[in-house]
């Protein structure tokens, strides 16, 4: 994408969709801000020091990892989910 393109891919995830939208898109999701990477243009996506420990907190509490895993998981979807949306409603444009 452009760097215009993944600037306002940034700000439609930083918005809550509200008409039509499924609860991922109501979502305000944060991400890291778009980067030139070549030809292209980036948006970061990371796992912060916070996220890292509450797996681990999860788990020392006796959790497996996949259960400790499970609230990281659905903000990957959400974020994917949203993503998705603002990408085709950009093609249909």
């Amino acid at each position: 994408m452009s760097g215009a393109e993944t600037a306002q891919v940034h700000r439609g995830l930083r918005t809550p969709i509200e008409a039509d939208a499924g609860p991922s898109w109501r979502r305000v999701i944060h991400v890291g801000q778009p980067l030139g990477l070549g030809p292209r243009t980036v948006l970061r996506v990371c796992a912060s020091a916070s996220h890292v420990n509450a797996i681990a907190q999860g788990m020392a509490q006796g959790a497996a990892f996949d259960d400790a895993f499970a609230p990281i998981g659905e903000d990957l979807n959400a974020l994917f989910a949203k993503l998705a949306h603002l990408v085709a409603g950009m093609g249909a444009s």
